[in-house]
């Protein structure tokens, strides 16, 4: 059976408790005021429940420009129910941050696992977002709990990751508790109002460190500066850049197309277009993008669906051809995140099931053609008479599956049964296939012919 990973999701304790440092938790404080200025909940006044104006929330929550020189001080504060509150003019405000069900914003690693049985997901990957605090330890003991369910990733400053402490923090999260990746912020770099990037040389320690651990870096850009669109692909530049001096790094573009620069951004008329910097990023090897918002955001708070993804899809199939759009979407589960890896669908390789599926088919054909019959007929066996090899009822045994898988994708409403039957189907026959190459007796074809690709 495939595993069937979510590429992005969360695990924290409940935020309002002082992570044990009293300067750290007013630093979470200030990045949590900084980052929910765009929250499409919005603010509202405490007195009456009444949502403000966007430009007075800007103004209210980040004063003039980016970065924490510009934090203006409001006694920004953690509530119940998933609220964020603050008080400014002697005016108490709120936002509902996260669900209400979340009444601390504590999410265990049980109820994350209770999801994901409920999704059909076999394992998660455990995000970090410094606006939760220092998760080290935190998430180090869930995935030490449940480790055939979750993967860690390490978690630094960013602003200061080149420091000696910061490289030895993620040498023991690596080495110590675990992690298999790290998380990286372009929005960490708020605490130096934004006056370095991801290519400032007091980093390059940083990088050698993790092309030296062999870890994968998922990144999170292009949500905390305006204005969004500019600075979103201007990150997107740096982050290409940087492709070019890291190409033994593994890299991961967290939330894939930003969700608010693309939502919000000027002109109206770029919503949801591919730009061109993010096609040419994701050219460079080991470079990958979620589409995780692109499925879920919209303009209204809920639910969460967003009618402009039609367009999303169009410059995927433009890029990688429709029938690898259209299968990679009927790959997952409906409610299961779809991650969608532009280098693998355009490769021929078994790595990408598109190319594997429709070569076997090719290769089906070639048969029949050499054997002048037209597959579209109907052919007429006599099985009693046939001598079958172990190999070709292994193929006959999952063929005999086809019926039940139809009905229990159409009684269950889950076509993803029949993308992974298919690729089960193929690698069956792929298998038989080459035995011929080094067994004349398992050859279906002469052997100049059998040679088509080398799978």
């Amino acid at each position: 059976m495939a595993v069937i990973f979510d590429a992005h999701a969360h695990c924290f304790p409940p935020l309002g408790l002082d992570r044990g440092n009293a300067q750290y938790y007013d630093m979470c404080s200030a990045e949590h005021q900084y980052h929910v200025r765009f929250h499409p909940q919005g603010v509202r006044r405490s007195s009456d429940g009444s949502l403000i104006s966007q430009q007075k929330q800007n103004s209210i929550l980040t004063g003039e420009h980016d970065g924490i020189s510009w934090l203006p001080d409001i006694s920004f504060r953690i509530g119940e129910f998933g609220r964020l509150e603050f008080t400014h003019e002697e005016q108490d405000y709120y936002m509902q941050w996260m669900p209400p069900s979340l009444t601390n914003m504590e999410s265990s690693p049980e109820y994350l696992i209770a999801q994901m049985e409920y999704a059909g997901v076999d394992r998660a990957v455990l995000q970090h977002d410094r606006v939760y605090g220092h998760l080290d330890n935190f998430l180090g003991e869930c995935v030490k709990k449940y480790p055939n369910k979750l993967v860690g990733l390490a978690q630094v400053q960013e602003w200061r990751a080149g420091e000696p402490d910061q490289l030895d923090r993620l040498k023991y999260q690596v080495l110590e508790q675990g992690f298999k990746g790290v998380y990286f912020s372009t929005g960490g770099f708020f605490h130096v109002d934004f006056n370095m990037g991801v290519n400032d040389s007091s980093l390059v320690p940083f990088w050698s460190l993790v092309e030296e651990l062999n870890i994968p870096v998922h990144w999170y850009a292009g949500e905390y500066r305006n204005p969004m669109m500019e600075v979103y692909l201007r990150e997107l530049e740096d982050f290409d850049h940087w492709a070019k001096s890291h190409q033994n790094i593994t890299s991961v573009l967290t939330h894939g197309l930003n969700n608010v620069s693309m939502l919000k951004g000027e002109p109206d008329l770029v919503r949801y277009q591919l730009p061109e910097i993010m096609g040419r990023l994701l050219k460079n090897d080991n470079w990958y993008i979620e589409l995780m918002l692109h499925l879920m955001a919209s303009d209204s708070p809920y639910p969460p669906y967003n009618p402009n993804l039609e367009k999303l899809v169009e410059d995927l199939i433009n890029e990688v051809g429709k029938d690898s759009v259209r299968f990679m979407m009927l790959s997952r589960s409906n409610d299961a995140e779809l991650d969608f890896d532009f280098k693998q669908v355009t490769e021929k390789s078994k790595e990408n099931p598109v190319f594997y599926i429709q070569y076997a088919y090719a290769r089906i054909n070639s048969i029949f053609r050499s054997l002048k019959i037209n597959i579209d007929k109907k052919i007429k066996l006599n099985v009693k008479e046939i001598n079958f090899n172990q190999h070709e009822i292994e193929i006959l045994k999952k063929i005999s599956e086809w019926p039940r898988c139809i009905e229990i994708s159409l009684n269950k409403l889950e076509p993803h049964r029949i993308s992974y039957y298919l690729y089960q189907l193929v690698t069956l026959f792929h298998s038989y296939w080459n035995l011929g190459k080094y067994n004349k007796l398992y050859r279906f074809l002469p052997k100049k012919e059998m040679s088509l690709i080398n799978i």
